[in-house]
C-alpha cells in the first residue's frame, strides 16, 4: 500500500517538477498535497470513481428530520447523496423511495405524520446534511446505502487505503494538475496514461441500475407529476 508521500513523489517526477533522486521542498510538497486532496474530493462526488457502497443505520425517534454527519444525529461521514434506503422492522425490510428534489418534499401536504416511512429526502448541506422522513417512524431502524467515503488524508505519512488500481490513476492525473500548477511541460505519455487509467477506474466502478417500476403505482400510492410518474 502506498503512502501519500510516495504518490506525491511519483507525481512530482512525472510532472518534471523534481528529477530522479531530488527531494521536493516543503512548500512544493504542501502545494502538491493540497492538490491531491482537491482531486480526491472531486472524485468522491463522482460516483463512478467510488469503488464500493456502504450500509449504515440509525434508530428513528419520530422526528421529521435528522442531521447527517460525524457530529449529526445520524453519526456517519456526511454523504454527497443517499443511493437507496429501507426501513427494517421485525427482521423485515421495507423500501423507502428517495425524493430527488426539495420541491417534491415540499409538495407533501401533511409533513408531520407518524407511521411507516415510505419517502425520504436528503439535503446534502454542509457541514451537516439533513434527512427528512415521511411518515415519521419511532420504531425499527432506518438503513441508508451511500458511496463509501475515501479515507481522510491527514498527513503525507497516511496510507492511501485504496484498491491498488487507483494508484497509477491518482499519480498520473495528479501529475497533469501539477504541470499546470508549476508550469512544467506535460509529457504525452503521462497524459495518455492519465486518460487511460481514468477510464479504467471509471469503467470498473460503473454500476447500471436494474430496470424497475416506480413505487407510486396503483395499489401503492398516488402518482407524482414532479417525479414523472
Amino acid at each position: 500500500m502506498s503512502t501519500v508521500a510516495e504518490v506525491l513523489g511519483w507525481a512530482l517526477r512525472d510532472a518534471s517538477v523534481t528529477g530522479e533522486g531530488e527531494t521536493a521542498s516543503a512548500a512544493t510538497t504542501s502545494d502538491a498535497f493540497e492538490t491531491l486532496k482537491q482531486l480526491m474530493a472531486l472524485w468522491q462526488v463522482e460516483n463512478v470513481f467510488v469503488y464500493a457502497q456502504s450500509e449504515s443505520s440509525f434508530v428513528p425517534t419520530g422526528a421529521v428530520s435528522y442531521t447527517v454527519g460525524t457530529l449529526g444525529t445520524v453519526a456517519i461521514s456526511r454523504p454527497a447523496k443517499i443511493l437507496s434506503a429501507f426501513w427494517r422492522l421485525n427482521a423485515l425490510d421495507y423500501p423507502i423511495e428517495i425524493l430527488q428534489t426539495f420541491e417534491e418534499y415540499q409538495g407533501i401536504v401533511q409533513k408531520t405524520q407518524a407511521g411507516e416511512p415510505d419517502l425520504l429526502y436528503y439535503n446534502p448541506s454542509f457541514s451537516l446534511g439533513r434527512l427528512y422522513l415521511h411518515p415519521q417512524p419511532s420504531t425499527g431502524t432506518v438503513h441508508l446505502i451511500t458511496e463509501t467515503k475515501f479515507a481522510d488524508l491527514a498527513s503525507t505519512a497516511t496510507d492511501m487505503s485504496l484498491p491498488p488500481e487507483y494508484t497509477i490513476a491518482i499519480r498520473t492525473n495528479l501529475a497533469v494538475l501539477l504541470c499546470g500548477m508549476f508550469g512544467t511541460p506535460l509529457r504525452a505519455e503521462i497524459e495518455a496514461m492519465a486518460r487511460a487509467s481514468w477510464k479504467i477506474v471509471k469503467r470498473n466502478n460503473l454500476r447500471i441500475q436494474p430496470l424497475g417500476m416506480p413505487l407510486a403505482l396503483p395499489g401503492y400510492r398516488r402518482g407524482n407529476i414532479i417525479a414523472g410518474y
